[in-house]
């Protein structure tokens, strides 16, 4: 599960600046994934939709420098959760998990995750670790 969420693991320092308050706010208050970690580790199938969609409900606020980003980093994180929970939108099974084209959607989106990361350190006033 680390690998999933490590582009997304903040640390919170302080408020948010510019135009790009209600992300930040929303960014600050769930970073850590948290209840999307619980909910999978307890094959809690609807939580794991519900936090799904708390996450692309941050995306929804992203500011445009870094919308794509965030879609990128949104839309993969959900497959592969998806994937790996056997959870999905339609509630049909996706099927066997193929390990290595997960690992291989987990690494492109690094660069996208690095995006948001300096975008929430400048603009957030939140600190990114790994």
């Amino acid at each position: 599960m680390a690998a999933l969420t490590a582009g997304m693991v903040l640390a919170a320092t302080a408020g948010c600046t510019s135009g790009a308050d209600a992300f930040c706010e929303k960014l600050s208050a769930s970073f850590e994934l948290t209840e999307l970690s619980d909910a999978i580790r307890e094959q809690n199938l609807p939580a794991i939709e519900r936090e799904l969609s708390g996450f692309r409900e941050l995306q929804q606020l992203a500011p445009e420098e870094i919308e794509a980003s965030m879609a990128e980093v949104v839309d993969t994180t959900a497959e592969v959760v998806r994937s790996v929970t056997g959870a999905s939108e339609s509630g049909t099974n996706p099927g066997p998990v193929d390990l290595t084209s997960l690992n291989d959607q987990l690494a492109k989106i690094g660069p996208a995750a690095q995006k948001i990361e300096t975008f929430a350190d400048r603009n957030c006033t939140i600190s990114l670790d790994r």
